[in-house]
């Protein structure tokens, strides 16, 4: 885990190095409150879990052909509510 230290000294991780040039990007779509990373629910036949992650303002950012949607993925309500 980085500390407050470590980013001062320039040793962040990569993850969070590739995170911030995605970021740069603006392929995303932010929050209201302005945050980048969105909660949603993913809800099977048997379990339910949450992730979080960007959400993508085109689909097609990422290949020709969009992914079709995942019927199981919602953005969570709490969210919802505040935008």
């Amino acid at each position: 885990m980085c500390s407050h230290s470590d980013a001062k000294l320039g040793t962040t991780e990569p993850w969070r190095k590739v995170q911030r040039h995605f970021e740069k990007l603006n392929l995303h779509q932010k929050m209201p409150n302005g945050r980048n990373i969105w909660a949603c629910k993913a809800q099977g036949l048997r379990n339910t879990s949450s992730l979080n992650g960007y959400l993508l303002r085109e689909a097609k950012c990422l290949a020709n052909a969009p992914p079709v949607d995942n019927p199981f993925l919602s953005l969570t309500m709490s969210i919802l509510k505040n935008t």
